[in-house]
């Protein structure tokens, strides 16, 4: 079972490597039904360890590495993970100038599988915080993320471990292991519970509650205890859903293959009431480099120029490129296949989320100088933010994406301005 940082990937590996898609029909919540009462659960069926040689010594078997699992049978693309977080932070010295005892925040965080590659599964990570004082949740960050296939990243276990897991018996091992239970609104499930205790400025405490069944984290707490402050952050496992977008399982055309690189200016605007705005800028180029029909590897360069239209910024004039992967599978990608597109119609929806409250869908459909723009949005609840991604019909390139945050006083502003 993994206990620290995720096992770095196998060198000289091409995460670019065709694998069929695994995808079933459809996908369900990998959660076993909860039981009431946990001791009359049925054992998980016995499974030949795949690192056990038949020939070897059965008193002397060799190690099994978890590294080489394969993913669970659940993680395919087009499936979405739900949790739901907190953070609060206890002040132990109390400042006379700003007597602040503590704070904290809620919010939700949402994993899609975009892509299940050989050497580990694509991630895009959504970030949705409830700020203080308010209700509901608004979209603050976004990130696409490899992780290994065994272990998700600490999102799930190795399937080898719901085998026959390592269970801990001394009263003072760390880190620990032990079977037991945990309730999410009131359903009790089978778990294993990992504890590791270390120090870090103070006594720092993981907790996790992993499924007995799939494997899949069900719970999280991280909390840090040093002489300024106490914090604990912890999540919690909501919701697993199928969420395919129209473009799920499409593929990049031969055209948008033949792009060499794209470039685009963001503008980020602080816009506090009663006060000028405040623009940052940045230019971002991905350079396009080796695909397969769904992955694309590209090399994303960021340069800042402050104010807006000024010149990059010295520190970022030699940035060397930074390594990521895109897939046709992204909720909003670089790219989306033209006859998807095409096929999209103004009002349409394409996917409602119960658990964060947001909606995505088609709000314009419209002809700029010859060339069909479609506006794709994802509305948050009540409001609380919009993300609007315009795509150019004929190539499936996103041209233009504006993201505004009114709670946080924040507008982000994509534009298209170069193609190569």
């Amino acid at each position: 079972m993994p206990v620290a940082a995720d096992p770095p990937l196998p060198n000289g590996t091409n995460p670019l490597e065709p694998r069929p898609d695994p995808r079933p029909e459809p996908v369900t919540d990998p959660r076993p039904a909860p039981n009431t009462d946990p001791r009359t659960d049925p054992q998980p069926e016995p499974r030949t360890d795949p690192a056990t040689d038949p020939n070897a010594d059965p008193q002397n078997p060799p190690e099994h590495d978890w590294r080489n699992d394969p993913a669970p049978e659940w993680v395919v693309p087009g499936a979405r993970i739900t949790y739901f977080g907190t953070t609060a932070t206890t002040l132990k010295k109390n400042d006379p100038i700003n007597p602040q005892i503590g704070v904290g925040g809620t919010g939700y965080q949402q994993y899609d599988i975009i892509a299940v590659t050989p050497v580990g599964v694509l991630l895009e990570l959504r970030y949705y915080t409830i700020p203080v004082n308010e209700t509901q949740p608004q979209l603050t960050e976004t990130s696409l993320k490899l992780v290994d296939a065994a272990s998700g990243g600490q999102l799930w276990v190795p399937s080898s471990q719901l085998v026959n897991p390592q269970l801990t018996t001394a009263e003072d091992a760390n880190p620990k292991f032990e079977a037991g239970t945990y309730q999410i609104d009131g359903d009790t499930y089978d778990v294993i519970h990992y504890t590791h205790t270390f120090q870090d400025n103070g006594e720092s405490i993981i907790r996790r509650a992993y499924d007995r069944h799939t494997g899949i984290m069900l719970f999280q707490s991280e909390s840090s205890d040093n002489d300024d402050r106490k914090l604990v952050v912890s999540t919690e496992y909501r919701t697993y859903r199928a969420a395919e977008l129209p473009w799920q399982g499409t593929t990049f055309t031969q055209q948008m293959r033949g792009f060499e690189r794209l470039v685009y200016e963001l503008v980020v605007t602080n816009q506090m009431q009663g006060l000028p705005a405040q623009h940052r800028g940045s230019d971002i180029t991905f350079d396009l480099g080796e695909s397969t029909e769904n992955l694309m590897q590209v090399g994303v360069t960021m340069k800042r120029h402050v104010p807006r239209g000024a010149p990059p910024m010295n520190d970022d004039a030699q940035q060397d490129p930074i390594p990521q992967m895109i897939c046709t599978n992204q909720r909003f990608g670089l790219f989306i296949a033209p006859d998807v597109l095409g096929r999209l119609e103004t009002g349409q929806v394409l996917d409602e989320d119960a658990t964060v409250g947001y909606t995505i869908r088609v709000t314009d459909v419209y002809p700029v100088d010859g060339v069909t723009l479609v506006e794709i949005t994802e509305q948050g609840p009540g409001n609380s933010y919009s993300s609007v991604y315009t795509y150019d019909a004929r190539v499936g390139l996103l041209v233009a994406a504006v993201r505004r945050v009114p709670g946080l006083d924040l507008t982000y502003e994509t534009t298209l301005l170069s193609v190569e």
